[in-house]
């Protein structure tokens, strides 16, 4: 599954950024993680742009 993620992340990434800006700008949490305890940070670890915008919202966030 997170090929897939990959994948699409790569072929619409600045449509990514856009979209995930503007959820957060409407309130959306960046502090989530699954059920092995993996949060976006570890998600989105190769793409430090990604990175930037979740600990602009939240400095304190964890892996």
């Amino acid at each position: 599954m997170f090929n897939a993620i990959e994948d699409k992340l790569n072929d619409h990434h600045e449509k990514i950024i856009e979209i995930l800006n503007l959820f957060i700008k409407h309130g959306a949490s960046v502090d989530i993680f699954d059920k092995s305890g993996a949060g976006l940070l570890r998600y989105f670890s190769g793409y430090d742009d990604i990175q930037a915008i979740f600990l602009k919202e939240n400095p304190s966030l964890e892996y």
